[in-house]
Parts: C-alpha cells; sequence; structure tokens
C-alpha cells in the first residue's frame, strides 16, 4: 500500500474480469458474490 492510487486503479481494472471469487494471500478472501462486494468497495474511492 506504498501507493493508494494505483492499488485503487488495479482494483478498478479487476472489475473488468467475471469472477465470483476472489482469494487473497493477505487477509480474508471472498468465497461468494465477490465481484459485487469489490464493486460496492470501489464506489468508495474517490475519482
Amino acid at each position: 500500500m506504498d501507493d493508494p492510487a494505483r492499488l485503487r486503479n488495479n482494483l478498478r481494472k479487476l472489475l473488468d474480469l467475471d469472477f465470483d471469487i476472489l482469494l487473497v494471500g493477505d487477509g480474508e478472501s471472498i468465497l461468494r458474490d465477490a465481484k459485487a462486494r469489490l464493486k460496492e468497495l470501489v464506489e468508495t474511492f474517490p475519482d
């Protein structure tokens, strides 16, 4: 998280993919409706 703007941009790019599960290396994985939950998070980001 050294570059928050880059992190936000990369998370936005994930929404271009079709997925339902999001497995992460650090933190809690999302095992269903992951794309919808990620979209909710991205919508909170400043422009």
